[in-house]
This record gives structure tokens, C-alpha cells and sequence, in this order.
């Protein structure tokens, strides 16, 4: 088990991760890897696996997230000429923006997690200002309308493979091919840094995301089950969501 430094300052309290690489399935093997969280100060642990783990939520650990993993491959030229409403953005955060980007983690671990969402919109404040300063992402585009900044999308490369950060579209502005139009700008700066493939990830829970990328091109790479182990939760005990089956 590995402790995360940066969440454990962020959230207040020890935060640990840990892959398990095979199905724990029975009490023996609870055993085995409860003693090894003993060991340390976790007061939570992100277990991250390739396995539903139905026997660690019969105990309790609950799974926070299905993480879906979607790649593509870039080739060819990007069908049109530049989108001109989207551009480069390195301009001011603004509670639009904040907003915008809030709405992109609606379904993720940390707003459905209630032992952790009080630093949600905090988290995603930190994710956004440090993607226009270019410490998170190497780039944001965003699409602009008479009315404003209808949505935008940050890119990050590393080792040939470029990474979706944040993608957000705002409400009023959805069913107007807005995503599209900034999948298109992120496919032209694939191609012109030499981008062999490009990932994103969402939440299986997220229908429609998931059902957005694979109409433009990505296909289903990988699914994680990630787990919130709380082994000394808050005197408040709350009853946090499960995903359905």
C-alpha cells in the first residue's frame, strides 16, 4: 500500500492506495489484506481492480467508482476547416468556468463519496486553475458563443499518448454539437504534436458520456473497479451510494 501524500494534506486524513490483483474471495483473503492496511495510519483506502470484488462490499467496502478507460487512434486529417468558436484558452478562472467544470464531475468518486465531497467543488477549483496554468494539462481549448464560454476541454500528452483532463459542456448548451466541435479541436492538436493515440476517462455510471465518445470514434479500453475502504470513518455515520450491478 502506497500513501498519498497530496490527498492525505487535502482531505485531512491518511489516504492510501492499493491495486489488488486478484478476487478476494473469502475471509482469508479479507484477512490478508485488512492486516496489511493495519500496518499503516490509513483511515482510507482506494483499492483499484480489474475484478468486481462483491466479497469486499458483503464487508462493507464500498465501490466508488467503475472507471471506463476510452482510446482512440489518430490518423487522417481532421475532416473542415478550424472551428473558429474554439480556441485557446489561458485567460482568468471565473465561477462560469468553476461551474462548467463542477458539472464535469457530477459522477465522480469524490462527489459521491459524502465522507469526501465537502472538498469536491475545492478539488475540481485546484484541477481547473492548474490546467490554464499548464501545471495539469498542456493545453484547454474552449468554444465560445455570442452568450459566452459554452464549454471547454484539456489535453495533456505523455510518451506518445495524449489524455482528456476535464471536458465539460454546459447545460444550456447541450444537443449542439458543442462536444463535437472541441473533440475536433483536440483531434487538430493531436496531429499536429504527433499524437499516435488519445484516452479519456469517464464513469461507467455516466451513460452519457460513455455513449459521446463512442459515437466519435473511442473505443471501450479498459474498466477499473475502484473501492473507498474506510477503515476509521467519521463519528457520523453515513450510509454512502453503491453503484448498481
Amino acid at each position: 500500500m502506497q500513501k498519498l501524500e497530496w490527498d492525505s494534506a487535502f482531505f485531512g486524513t491518511p489516504v492510501y492506495h492499493a491495486s489488488v490483483k486478484w478476487p478476494i474471495r473469502d475471509e482469508a483473503d479479507f484477512s490478508a489484506l485488512a492486516a496489511g492496511a493495519r500496518r499503516t495510519d490509513a483511515h482510507v483506502v482506494y483499492l483499484f481492480s480489474r475484478n468486481r470484488q462483491r466479497f469486499l462490499e458483503s464487508r462493507g467496502v464500498v465501490l466508488a467508482d467503475t472507471k471506463t478507460v476510452y482510446s482512440k487512434i489518430v490518423g487522417g486529417a481532421v475532416a473542415g476547416p478550424p472551428i473558429s468558436e474554439t480556441k485557446s484558452f489561458r485567460g482568468e478562472v471565473n465561477d462560469h468556468l468553476l461551474e462548467l467544470a463542477y458539472q464535469s464531475g457530477q459522477h465522480s468518486r469524490f462527489a459521491r463519496d459524502p465522507r469526501l465531497n465537502k472538498k469536491f467543488r475545492e478539488l475540481y477549483d485546484i484541477w481547473l486553475q492548474k490546467s490554464i496554468d499548464r501545471e495539469l494539462a498542456d493545453e484547454m481549448f474552449v468554444y465560445e458563443t455570442v452568450d459566452g464560454i459554452a464549454g471547454f476541454v484539456t489535453l495533456r500528452q505523455d510518451r506518445g499518448i495524449s489524455r482528456i483532463g476535464l471536458i465539460a459542456v454546459d447545460e444550456q448548451q447541450r444537443g449542439k454539437q458543442v462536444g463535437r466541435k472541441l473533440l475536433a479541436a483536440a483531434d487538430r492538436w493531436y496531429q499536429s504534436h504527433g499524437v499516435d493515440r488519445c484516452e479519456v476517462v469517464t464513469q461507467q455510471s455516466n451513460d452519457c458520456a460513455c455513449r459521446f465518445y463512442e459515437r466519435n470514434g473511442y473505443r471501450l479500453k479498459d474498466r477499473l473497479y475502484v473501492y473507498h475502504w474506510w477503515l476509521q470513518p467519521p463519528s457520523h455515520d453515513l450510509e454512502l451510494p453503491r453503484e448498481a450491478a
